[in-house]
């Protein structure tokens, strides 16, 4: 007989990887994504479909909001792409992400911008494309593979429009405004450090000593 598992939930068993590998054990890239607000943004809603003057300027009636720390994963290495014109050549750098649905679904009016060491670069990517997959039997949490060009905007033109600010936590796995957020790293903070001190102290009662790294 052959030395193998035999699975007999095929099924199962894929959704099981789809779920470890894809949701919950993959690399992320933070990054500062803007979600289209389509509360606040003013656009012809019913002929044009999204039509304005200009995405960004003082002809846009469009209106961002803004998530810090926003995880991507699977991100690839961006490559030009040509695009000829009338004027001449205009090279596009385009790339890919994926991430798991978190609070919102993404829109083809959305920015993102890449952190490097905590820091936003210069690149400003548009969401071209969507592809959507579910990694759960209920379907309840999809992940999105989206394309991104590059657009000729700055992150401060876009910031201009901004609604509202918010950042993800890891701790819940969940976006909050950035006042909630900064308590909720705070608590987190200071349960780190009253507990360390639980620990000492009772080491401490007990007579051993704990082992400090030099």
């Amino acid at each position: 007989m052959f030395n193998s598992l035999r699975i007999s939930y095929y099924v199962d068993k894929f959704f099981d990887l789809l779920s470890r590998f894809y949701k919950n054990e993959f690399r992320v890239i933070q990054s500062t994504y803007y979600l289209f607000d389509t509360n606040e943004s003013v656009f012809d809603k019913e002929i044009l479909q999204y039509g304005a003057y200009e995405r960004i300027g003082d002809l846009s009636g469009y209106k961002w909001i803004k998530i810090l720390y926003f995880p991507v994963a699977y991100a690839t290495e961006t490559h030009p792409i040509t695009q000829p014109t009338q004027y001449g050549i205009i090279k596009k750098t385009e790339t890919v992400c994926v991430f798991p649905r978190i609070c919102f679904d993404p829109t083809m009016l959305d920015f993102v911008v890449f952190n490097l060491r905590l820091k936003p670069l210069s690149n400003v990517y548009q969401v071209t494309q969507i592809e959507e997959a579910y990694i759960s039997k209920d379907e309840t949490c999809p992940i999105y593979k989206v394309t991104l060009k590059e657009q000729p905007f700055t992150t401060n033109q876009i910031d201009e429009q901004v609604t509202s600010v918010y950042a993800y936590s890891e701790i819940s796995d969940s976006i909050y405004r950035v006042q909630d957020y900064n308590t909720i790293v705070n608590a987190t903070t200071l349960l780190n450090d009253i507990t360390l001190q639980i620990c000492k102290t009772r080491e401490a009662s007990s007579g051993l000593i704990p082992h400090i790294e030099v």
